[in-house]
């Protein structure tokens, strides 16, 4: 349903010539987007994704949030990969293939 939705939002893009802003947790929505770029849909330039890391300290008290604007390729590919989407699935994966032994 995610990956439908992005579509949605494309195809709103396209047919009426808008802008939207979209914040999102979710991979699905982002791979929506980026195999509209792969598909011809959208060009890579009409597609913009930020990521947003963990605020550090950068004076006592006080945190920043950091900003990275990811690439994206005429593929629809991110260069150098989505960062901190799937590190949690790779555990909670890696905790399922491999459940503690209750022989033990």
């Amino acid at each position: 349903a995610q990956y439908e939705l992005a579509k949605l939002f494309v195809n709103i893009v396209k047919k009426e010539e808008k802008q939207l802003v979209i914040t999102t947790h979710s991979e699905h929505i982002i791979y929506g987007f980026l195999n509209s770029v792969a598909n011809g849909k959208l060009k890579k330039n009409e597609l913009r994704i930020y990521y947003f890391k963990e605020p550090v300290e950068t004076i006592p008290d006080v945190k920043e949030a950091r900003v990275e604007k990811l690439n994206i390729n005429e593929f629809g590919q991110v260069e150098g990969g989505l960062p901190g989407f799937f590190e949690t699935k790779r555990k909670e994966l890696s905790e399922f293939l491999n459940p503690p032994d209750k022989n033990k």
